[in-house]
């Protein structure tokens, strides 16, 4: 009797912790994108070319990123990091990441949603000689996906 109560435990154990975890689409716990699946941005590369005298700042909406299994199914709750080199969680910067309204640091840490994905906002700055040029990098254990953003200044033509 106690040889199969103990049975009964191990398997009972062992059934619990199989339901623990995250990154499948039933959901659970945080966990890193798996190896053999994909990490996609939703942009292949972005520039904004501004020749206004004056700075403005402005909100780009939404670089969306994506976590696949290898069955193409999006999982949730995959934990990703999203690093900018311009980034900084304060207006002195070119880029601020945002998570919901929050000026985050950069990189960041978020979560994917219950569709595998995550829209990652960011303010930047344009105009008035602003120049700069980055890749975005997106990362989720073993794999990572990039996509450039830009933005220049052109000066007007003064051809008669």
């Amino acid at each position: 009797m106690r040889i199969n109560f103990f049975f009964l435990m191990i398997i009972s154990l062992f059934f619990m912790l199989s339901g623990c975890g995250g990154g499948d689409p039933q959901g659970g716990g945080s966990v890193d994108a798996p190896a053999e699946g994909t990490l996609t941005i939703g942009l292949s590369s972005s520039s904004i070319t501004d020749t206004s005298a004056t700075t403005t700042t402005d909100t780009f909406c939404c670089l969306t990123v994506v976590v696949k299994d290898a069955n193409d199914i999006p999982l949730r709750d995959v934990n990703i990091s999203i690093a900018f080199p311009f980034a900084v969680p304060d207006s002195s910067g070119m880029v601020q990441l945002l998570d919901g309204n929050a000026k985050k640091n950069s990189p960041m840490s978020v979560t994917t949603d219950e569709n595998g994905a995550y829209y990652l906002n960011f303010q930047y700055k344009r105009g008035g000689g602003a120049s700069f040029k980055g890749d975005f990098l997106v990362t989720s254990g073993s794999l990572s996906a990039t996509t450039t953003f830009e933005v220049k200044t052109e000066e007007a033509s003064t051809t008669p």
